[in-house]
């Protein structure tokens, strides 16, 4: 398959496009979240969502000295919606998925950084921070502070140089 088409694998659309994600770490998958997923982010949403749930384990749950948060997770729910001309707006896509975040709450023990697409105040340190396990982001910070204290690789995910 030449490159150009490999897009129509999952119906990708032909064309840049705007869009935000978010994404919960479960405990469990209940029955209630699902119901209350499927209201936020299903069918019958006002904002169209992708709803991609995945079921964890085998070497995420390996400990180690990796900054890898929430290895207890059983399962990962990313949730991703498009704006844009004819579509829905930021503010609406942005509503939605706190709305999706909200129904996953009780069951939620953080996310996974590499699926946040976000922008303003959404994308700060305390959302940075629940990435991480209790205490690896103060280590990360710490290693920060040793390697990089004038926080010149910060154009990221940012944790600023412990103080």
């Amino acid at each position: 398959m030449p490159y150009a088409e490999c897009g129509s694998i999952h119906a990708d659309p032909d064309h840049p496009h705007a869009y935000a994600a978010t994404n919960a770490l479960l405990s469990r998958l209940a029955p209630e979240g699902l119901r209350a997923l499927l209201e936020a982010a299903g069918p019958g949403s006002p904002v169209p969502c992708v709803v991609d749930i995945r079921h964890l384990g085998g070497a995420l749950r390996k400990d180690g000295p990796a900054a890898l948060g929430h290895r207890e997770a059983e399962f990962a729910v990313r949730i991703i919606s498009g704006h844009g001309p004819g579509g829905t707006g930021p503010d609406e896509v942005r509503d939605r998925l706190a709305l999706a975040r909200r129904a996953l709450a009780p069951w939620t023990l953080g996310h996974n950084l590499a699926f946040l697409y976000g922008y303003g105040e959404e994308a700060g340190e305390a959302q940075s921070r629940a990435g991480y396990a209790p205490g690896a982001y103060e280590r990360l910070a710490a290693l920060k502070a040793a390697y990089d204290p004038g926080n010149m690789f910060r154009f990221n995910r940012n944790i600023p140089p412990a103080r």
